[in-house]
């Protein structure tokens, strides 16, 4: 399966740089931030610790409870050791979100889920995707950034970008390409 990483990396690789077709009212932010991050990854850039507030929310994800339901444990007994998190800024600078990939036993083979948090008045879950991988781009959508995951089945492989609708991001331009 790495190779379809291999396919989908330089695809993610060159949304990152904006070479990627046009987006309407879309502009450009510049940004130091880890915007790439891999299914694979054991750490991220700008690691924090899982708030509190998002960590309440994972407790209540359908896959985590499954996950912790094979392992014989309730959701109070899920820690913060379960995740990666990273800030991110998905709307300018004012606010510090928040992308947490799960680890360890929420993993699949070549998949992960990510969480994307938006700060409010404490953790809005604003997108859940399983992907091979997850891309923030530096265009945006009415002042957030548009977000791009991507997988690879069997010889082919996928790219969904999503875009805030003021709520959650939601799936707005889907594509797939065989693997060769």
């Amino acid at each position: 399966m790495k190779l379809s990483w291999a396919i989908l990396l330089p695809i993610m690789i060159m949304r990152l740089s904006g070479t990627s077709g046009n987006v309407q009212n879309a502009k450009n932010t510049g940004s130091k931030e880890q915007r790439l991050f891999d299914a694979d990854d054991i750490t991220v850039e700008h690691p924090v610790a899982l708030p509190t507030g998002a960590l309440q929310v994972l407790r209540k994800d359908e896959q985590v409870l499954l996950s912790l339901k094979a392992e014989g444990k309730s959701a109070d007994e899920l820690t913060p050791m379960s995740f990666l998190a990273s800030e991110i800024h998905l709307d300018g600078t004012r606010e510090t979100d928040l992308i947490v990939i799960g680890v360890g036993k929420l993993r699949g083979a070549n998949v992960s889920p990510f969480w994307v948090f938006r700060q409010s008045q404490g953790y809005d879950l604003v997108l859940k995707v399983v992907a091979r991988g997850l891309c923030v781009l530096s265009t945006t959508w009415n002042g957030y950034r548009i977000i791009e995951a991507g997988s690879a089945l069997s010889s082919t492989s996928y790219t969904t970008q999503y875009r805030f609708d003021g709520k959650k991001y939601r799936p707005f331009k889907k594509e797939s390409s065989p693997v060769q």
